[in-house]
């Protein structure tokens, strides 16, 4: 089941990203208004794009969040790489994205002083 919402979260993402989606979005929209008149700007007529945009704005929120967080899981983790592969840096900064805040700036005071006692080449 995970796997069959993470394929249509990342379907969306794709889709979302590209001209045709906004030139889809746009065309809805210009239809929507010419119809206007036609049904003399009723209720129905009204309800129908707000309720529209309403579930697609819920629905874009999640996307997006899923894809942020994959993007900056994907970035945590490049970068966590590269402090490990440092030579003249310890790996106490690695995975700092979950530390606590007394944690973090732990690691923040251990950084200062190793630029310090290395004169700011680290």
């Amino acid at each position: 089941m995970n796997a069959i919402v993470r394929n249509i979260v990342r379907f969306l993402d794709d889709f979302a990203a590209r001209p045709i989606a906004t030139l889809l979005a746009f065309g809805l929209t210009v239809i929507w208004a010419w119809a206007g008149p036609a049904e003399h700007f009723g209720q129905s007529w009204q309800l129908l794009m707000t309720t529209t945009s309403s579930v697609v704005t819920l629905l874009m929120v999640f996307v997006i969040s899923s894809a942020q967080k994959r993007n900056t899981d994907a970035l945590h983790l490049k970068l966590d790489m590269l402090v490990a592969g440092h030579p003249l840096l310890t790996n106490s900064a690695v995975g700092v994205e979950q530390a606590n805040p007394e944690e973090v700036a732990a690691v923040r005071q251990e950084l200062a002083a190793k630029v310090a006692e290395t004169d700011g080449l680290v």
